[in-house]
């Protein structure tokens, strides 16, 4: 339930510029914005009633931050897709990195939201990261279960309120799939 607090006219120039590094409607997040979205935005405290039935697990930002160690560093891979080699190698070598301090683990976060009819569907994404954990075995790398996002409004910026929320400060989200280190 939403407790209005205020209401306003957003300037989805800037938004988009500031989310998505560009204002063209070639961008499909760009066109969401300008399109999808109406005249005015309403904001203010929101309370849930229950969590939402999923078809996998997933953990809330407070049951992420939880299961990760306190006072150490925490490199995060966050990805929506299946886990393919590139992939691998970032997260499983990212804990060697010279300005990774000793003790640190690296966090393993994937995200699933709606799809398109092309994409890999989310159920089979989720075994993909199942399978990986047990394979990797390793304490210093944790696989959560995925977070559910809208995958058409994660951008680099939604990303990174994403892994605020679950109290990670110091962290810049990149597409270029490069880890990122999260004090």
């Amino acid at each position: 339930m939403l407790e209005v607090e205020c209401k306003w006219t957003p300037n989805k120039v800037q938004e988009a510029k500031l989310a998505y590094g560009t204002a063209s409607l070639e961008h499909p997040g760009v066109k969401m914005v300008a399109w999808e979205r109406g005249k005015y935005y309403i904001g203010g405290k929101l309370t849930g009633f229950e969590l939402p039935k999923r078809v996998f697990p997933c953990a809330t930002p407070s049951q992420v931050r939880a299961s990760l160690p306190p006072f150490t560093d925490i490199v995060v891979f966050q990805c929506r897709n299946p886990v393919h080699r590139a992939h691998y190698e970032l997260f499983t070598r990212a804990l060697q990195a010279d300005n990774v301090r000793p003790g640190s683990v690296c966090l393993v976060h994937p995200t699933c939201g709606p799809t398109q009819d092309d994409d890999i569907p989310g159920i089979v994404r989720f075994h993909t990261y199942e399978v990986l954990k047990k394979e990797l075995n390793d304490p210093r790398i944790r696989c959560l279960q995925q977070c559910k996002t809208h995958s058409k409004t994660t951008s680099d910026k939604s990303g990174m309120q994403l892994l605020e929320s679950m109290g990670m400060r110091n962290s810049n989200a990149a597409r270029s799939h490069q880890p990122q280190i999260c004090a």
